[in-house]
């Protein structure tokens, strides 16, 4: 066994995981990419979350299914409360024969190859749940499936707060005019409760009612079409909301936005996106986006390649606005 673990562990360093998966294709993630660009990504070296800091990038006060008690910081009777992430933990098993057959072959490009493939294998799939849970906090809360050590299966929930009610609007007969006209109303609500790069996210039908309105007034609407949706007038930012996420053991698709929905939202302050410590000492503890590592069992022989990842999406939702539209 010691000649099979110098073979595959030194394929498992801390370092040579951070250099396949900086060597790995980028996956596509809209909503993380939109949300949380680089400087909104904070690596925490802690596995918890306080209360003042995801207030401090969401503005409301959110809830957990674990944990989620007060605690006294500082002797006072001053309460701080506490978060308790929970990881994202994929796994995929090589067999002693997958490994004598990779040993035999006596390759070490091959050996490389293919702890290469497993670790984007489970790369990819903390990335892909990374964003479903990213979708799903856009709406304003988390509700995402846990299983714990004896496979059964609850929830982490994190409420993440609510939109500004922008009431109602209507746009069911609105021309090239009207449309301005009501954009700027939406942007200089959204200007007030958080200015900067005004954005606007819209469910399905009511991008193609805006759609139809500026194809229908010809050429003398000022646009740019984007791969996101379009700039009109050269100032509104329009994005098409027409995207939806499907949680692990569920069956069935939801929309980021309801029918008849705009969320309007400033593009500089959308919240954070926490990396939290793993409770994994192979990791030394630390805040990583992705860590892979080899751990050897017994009965089957081979070894389990586990991923992990803690991560808390803390979008800035109650910094947005939200109107229901009348489209037809």
């Amino acid at each position: 066994m010691v000649k099979y673990e110098g073979t595959i562990n030194k394929f498992f360093t801390r370092q040579a995981v951070a250099d396949v998966v900086t060597g790995l294709p980028k996956l596509q993630t809209p909503m993380m990419d939109l949300l949380f660009p680089a400087a909104a990504r904070k690596q925490k070296a802690s596995p918890f979350l306080s209360l003042e800091e995801v207030t401090g990038a969401i503005g409301a006060v959110p809830l957990t299914a674990r944990g989620g008690s007060s605690v006294s910081i500082d002797g006072t009777g001053k309460k701080r409360t506490i978060i308790e992430p929970c990881e994202l933990k994929p796994s995929t098993f090589l067999s002693a024969r997958d490994i004598n057959d990779l040993i035999a072959s006596g390759d070490a490009e091959s050996i490389q190859a293919e702890m290469n493939d497993r670790i984007a294998e489970l790369r990819d799939s903390v990335v892909l749940s990374s964003e479903i849970m990213t979708r799903q906090a856009f709406g304003g809360k988390i509700k995402f499936p846990i299983k714990d050590e004896n496979g059964a299966t609850t929830n982490f929930e994190l409420d993440l707060g609510s939109p500004k009610d922008f009431k109602t609007g209507n746009i069911k007969t609105a021309n090239l005019a009207g449309l301005q006209t009501w954009l700027e109303d939406l942007y200089t609500k959204q200007a007030a409760l958080s200015g900067g790069q005004v954005r606007f996210m819209m469910a399905s039908n009511v991008y193609s009612k805006v759609c139809d309105i500026v194809i229908a007034s010809g050429s003398t609407a000022p646009v740019v079409w984007t791969p996101e949706g379009m700039i009109l007038f050269g100032k509104y930012h329009i994005l098409t909301g027409a995207t939806t996420y499907t949680l692990p053991l569920a069956t069935t698709a939801t929309p980021i936005l309801a029918d008849g929905k705009v969320r309007t939202f400033d593009a500089a302050n959308t919240g954070k996106l926490f990396y939290c410590a793993l409770d994994d000492l192979d990791a030394k503890l630390a805040p990583m986006p992705f860590f892979a590592k080899p751990v050897y069992k017994k009965d089957p022989d081979g070894v389990k390649i586990v991923g992990s990842s803690k991560i808390v999406p803390a979008v800035a939702v109650s910094k947005m606005g939200e109107q229901t539209v009348t489209v037809a």
